[in-house]
């Protein structure tokens, strides 16, 4: 292969992970398998899909390296291919933060109250440390918490 057809080669498998995460509903599966290992049908609720569609956005992801399925009976299971996908997932948000305006006020909508803080688990720690009294409320779906 010449150095052209190489570099090309690079190039356009960069472009198909990014590409895997253009789509909103598969950007949503990423986020919520962020937080542990997901059934097709699980997943498929909790992006409002069909269950058929979710498998086709899942097959993308997995195609693109992003996901690993797990057969278990008849059932399919799928989980984050590695913490680097998480890290990536983070970083595209951040850039999304930060790049576009309207980002910011949709995650405001999202999330609700603005009492309410979003924390990193290091500077959770950090928060823990430094005061006698600190309320953290784990409001994520028994689903996710149980994985």
């Amino acid at each position: 292969m010449s150095d052209r057809a190489t570099k090309e080669a690079l190039f356009d498998a960069f472009a198909q992970v990014a590409k895997a995460l253009s789509n909103g509903r598969r950007a949503e599966i990423v986020d919520v398998l962020a937080n542990g290992e997901r059934s097709v049908e699980s997943l498929a609720g909790e992006v409002r899909q069909t269950i058929a569609n979710t498998s086709q956005h899942l097959q993308i992801l997995k195609n693109a390296g992003l996901v690993i399925p797990r057969r278990d009976g008849t059932f399919v299971f799928y989980r984050l291919a590695s913490p680097e996908v998480v890290s990536f997932w983070r970083a595209l948000q951040g850039i999304a933060r930060e790049s576009r305006r309207d980002v910011e006020q949709l995650v405001h909508e999202y999330l609700g109250d603005d009492d309410v803080e979003e924390l990193p688990m290091d500077e959770l720690w950090e928060r823990l440390q430094r005061r006698n009294k600190l309320v953290v409320l784990d409001v994520r779906p028994q689903e996710e918490y149980d994985a």
